[in-house]
């Protein structure tokens, strides 16, 4: 288990988004250390700020973002979903660099 600051800096994602992020549901809940209530994030919860950092990079808005980790935890059946809102987001990053 890692802190908040160390889990910021394995993902490229402030503390702040960090917060945000669980306060928006797209990870946690976060488990607390239980004698100073401290954030502790667990390998599962990086594996997942590595997902979202990649995705806010393609400039994937929350609301996609919430579909894409529910998707994940939908598996193999929701892989033709996944497909398609990289594709979708992968075109709109495509004309806004022909723009």
């Amino acid at each position: 288990m890692v802190t908040i600051q160390q889990a910021a800096r394995r993902s490229g994602l402030s503390e702040p988004t960090l917060r945000y992020y669980e306060e928006v549901g797209l990870i946690g809940p976060i488990s607390r250390d239980p004698s100073s209530g401290h954030r502790r994030y667990r390998e599962r919860d990086l594996d997942d700020l590595q997902v979202l950092a990649c995705l806010r990079a393609m400039g994937v808005g929350i609301e996609d973002m919430r579909s894409y980790q529910a998707n994940r935890a939908r598996g193999h059946e929701a892989a033709g979903e996944q497909r398609d809102l990289l594709l979708r987001h992968a075109e709109r990053v495509e004309l806004e660099i022909a723009a």
